[in-house]
């Protein structure tokens, strides 16, 4: 997808090594490339158009220090859309590098959260809860900890935003979020899926069972518009090789949440609003004194005694013809003869 000539190893102007899909709700394909094959190409994101033949929209290489530390090279892991009222944001693990990037569509642009804990090393998934409080939730490589950060403080590039521990116990080896704010996760370890709402103190609840899924072998996990759950599967000596496993479960993507907080405000963001474009978008803001507003009522006052001086002059004009005119036509009646006979004359 979308064609073969972007899929050649070795060739830094294709994609090398795909670690995260993402559709958004205007029919763009996101694409996290991590770029490392038998040749070093830098990690990108790809952003092709469903619905204009999987035609490319924007391709984004990201900056060296954002996936190296400490002159290792780093992967992207995996990626969740942020969509605001002006903007679309990509949210992306990278475990090596130790790094949280974020991505703007708007900007194509890209940046670093700054964080000086323990808790951005080695983040391995990410999902993102809908709604006016939305929280990121992350979770480390071999780790039991599930953390969750604002969404907010991460729109507004805050440093050492805080992190909160949703819950520990177990490892998570992938996630995802749908529109009512429910987290489906897989316990491997227990060969089980669950899920847990995030509105409510954590609580785990069995989805599905004997699910083999090994954090190894890759594996995704989504959700489509018809409340079906998704999962792929792959087998290292076992034929076939791959199996696609469907769930009715009734929710849809988190991205098709109801309400999406746009800044910080109760804002409701239609997908319409979301521009395919970077372009420019201008508004008025400006305040008035107190003297000012002062000045300005007077202005309005005078303004209208203006236009009621206007119209009292011109019913006035209108006034005095429409007298003229009458006095012309009892003029006209106390001559009969002459007016006779200017019909006469007129009648021949």
């Amino acid at each position: 997808m979308p064609s073969w000539e972007m899929q050649v190893s070795g060739d830094c102007e294709a994609m090398q090594a795909v670690r995260g899909l993402q559709v958004d709700t205007v029919g763009r394909l996101w694409v996290l490339d991590d770029g490392r094959t038998s040749t070093e190409c830098p990690p990108k994101l790809w952003i092709f158009d469903l619905n204009k033949n999987d035609s490319v929209v924007l391709v984004y290489a990201f900056p060296r220090d954002f996936y190296y530390y400490k002159s290792e090279r780093g992967k992207l892991h995996d990626l969740v859309l942020d969509r605001t009222k002006t903007d679309w944001l990509a949210y992306i693990a990278s475990p090596n590098a130790r790094n949280l990037v974020v991505f703007s569509f708007k900007r194509n642009a890209s940046w670093v959260v700054k964080s000086s804990v323990v808790f951005w090393r080695q983040i391995s998934g990410v999902a993102i809860s809908p709604g006016t409080r939305a929280r990121l939730y992350f979770f480390q490589f071999n780790s039991k900890e599930l953390f969750s950060v604002s969404v907010r403080d991460l729109r507004a590039r805050k440093e050492d935003p805080a992190v909160r521990l949703e819950f520990s116990g177990t490892s998570i080896s992938r996630m995802v979020m749908d529109a009512e704010g429910v987290l489906y996760f897989d316990l491997g370890v227990r060969k089980s899926l669950f899920k847990w709402n995030t509105s409510s103190p954590f609580k785990e609840e069995r989805l599905l069972k004997d699910v083999l899924l090994v954090r190894d072998i890759p594996f995704t996990f989504t959700l489509d518009e018809q409340g079906n759950f998704w999962i792929t599967k792959q087998y290292e000596n076992k034929k076939p090789r791959y199996k696609l496993l469907k769930a009715d479960v009734g929710a849809k993507s988190y991205l098709y949440d109801a309400i999406t907080d746009c800044s910080s405000s109760n804002e409701t963001c239609d997908s319409s609003e979301m521009e395919k474009d970077d372009s420019p978008t201008f508004s008025w803001n400006f305040e008035i004194s107190p003297e000012g507003k002062t000045i300005f009522i007077i202005l309005l006052i005078c303004l209208n005694v203006a236009i009621a001086v206007s119209l009292g002059t011109v019913i006035y004009c209108l006034l005095q013809k429409l007298k003229k005119l009458q006095d012309s036509f009892k003029e006209a009646m106390a001559r009969p003869k002459e007016f006779k006979g200017l019909l006469a004359v007129n009648s021949t």
